[in-house]
């Protein structure tokens, strides 16, 4: 994910396409401890706006190349390579990739055998060059998402100046978080966090500069009956 979002910032600094993008993250719980993500990157937004400015742009030379850092079709080509070597993970199965270069909508759907797989898969995913604690833990009656945050990780890892301004060019972008458990929820411990009517989902939705500025986590433990 950091090499995705570096991706992102690169063509973030030569546009005007700020709040197009979101990420929609969805993972099923099974009662024995596997099951299933997805995960959607969709910048369909963007990619009606790009359509709409074509040709408004007199002084560009005809047949010139675009520049890599100035194509956001880069930062999906990044994500499909990530989200290949997820079939090389043991206890990672069903990996299916779907692309729309046009709408540009990515989407990633595998399922995982416990703990152990699905928090590699979530590693190998965020691409991140220092060790992190897993993200998940599986326990019987409970499912905890740790207060990792790979957007403050992310700002803490560059200086100051260009952290300041991936801020200001990310603040926008929505992350949005779907847990379902196998069971009925008794508690979830991020108070902005909701639970469905059944009573076996929560959702989250927050910006990612309510992440980079730790004012809205997507830590939590859920706590719930079989």
């Amino acid at each position: 994910m950091k090499k995705v979002i570096l991706s992102l910032f690169g063509f973030l600094l030569v546009s005007t396409f700020t709040g197009c993008i979101e990420i929609f993250e969805t993972i099923v719980f099974a009662d024995n401890g596997g099951g299933h993500v997805q995960q959607k990157i969709d910048m369909s937004q963007m990619a009606a706006m790009m359509e709409s400015l074509k040709g408004m742009d007199k002084d560009k030379k005809e047949g010139e190349v675009e520049k890599k850092e100035e194509n956001p079709g880069a930062a999906g080509e990044e994500m499909v390579k990530g989200w290949e070597e997820l079939k090389e993970i043991e206890g990672i199965t069903n990996v299916s990739i779907y692309q729309d270069t046009v709408q540009m909508i990515y989407i990633v759907d595998y399922d995982f055998a416990n703990e152990s797989a699905l928090n590699k898969a979530m590693s190998k995913r965020e691409q991140s060059s220092t060790k992190q604690k897993d993200l998940y833990t599986i326990e019987k009656s409970s499912i905890t998402r740790s207060e990792n945050s790979t957007m403050g990780d992310l700002m803490e890892s560059e200086n100051e100046e260009t952290a300041e301004m991936m801020k200001t060019m990310l603040a926008d972008m929505k992350y949005h978080l779907s847990i379902t458990v196998p069971g009925k929820i008794k508690s979830v411990s991020n108070k902005n966090a909701k639970i469905s009517s059944d009573d076996k989902t929560i959702t989250l939705e927050a910006t990612f500069k309510d992440m980079t500025d730790k004012t809205t986590s997507l830590g939590m433990k859920i706590n719930y009956k079989n």
